[in-house]
């Protein structure tokens, strides 16, 4: 899906998926709030452009995070998005209300992070494209990261959102402790 194929281009504020504002690349509109809060304990709320909570996760490592979709109960994460149990295999889905089956693919390190409709392997939903330099002859232009979302996406965009969010999260966490372990200060 390149950009110009996508119906909504959401443009992260900053570089950091806990704790930023999502808005329509088209007229600006924040249309998802981010905000992670360290008491007690870590806990991530995204609120839509209504300034409702559509979901809160509690940060529990080692364990796993627990998850609230809206108003709906306390799930732990693997409960809602499950991971692939097939060894180096690096897609987790979800389901949504009427009973689809998504995939995002590419949650691995170092790799497009896609999203698919069960029904189309082939053209995704949603795709995470990190922030980048971009240059053009002697100047240079540094381009926010965005998930495109293409029309059928805007059908379950809060569960896209929500999933993209808490997968992005989990992939950097495993990134930085791949760093470490690897000696790789960043």
């Amino acid at each position: 899906m390149s950009s110009s194929a996508s119906t909504l281009n959401l443009i992260l504020e900053s570089d950091n998926p806990y704790n930023t504002n999502m808005y329509d690349e088209k007229d600006g509109r924040i249309l998802y709030q981010v905000r992670t809060e360290q008491q007690f304990e870590t806990m991530t709320r995204v609120k839509n452009v209504d300034g409702e909570t559509i979901a809160t996760w509690h940060w529990r490592d080692p364990k796993p995070d627990i998850i609230v979709l809206g108003n709906g109960n306390p799930v732990p994460l693997g409960t809602w998005l499950k991971r692939s149990i097939m060894p180096f295999k690096d897609s987790v889905t979800f389901q949504d209300q009427i009973g689809r089956h998504f995939k995002w693919k590419g949650w691995g390190t170092g790799t497009a992070l896609e999203l698919y409709c069960e029904d189309d392997k082939k053209h995704p939903v949603a795709r995470f494209v990190s922030h980048s330099a971009q240059t053009h002859g002697q100047t240079s232009q540094w381009l926010q990261a965005r998930l495109l979302v293409d029309q059928r996406g805007l059908e379950i965009l809060d569960l896209v959102v929500i999933s993209f969010l808490v997968l992005e999260k989990n992939r950097r966490a495993e990134n930085s402790r791949t760093e470490s372990f690897n000696g790789i200060h960043t």
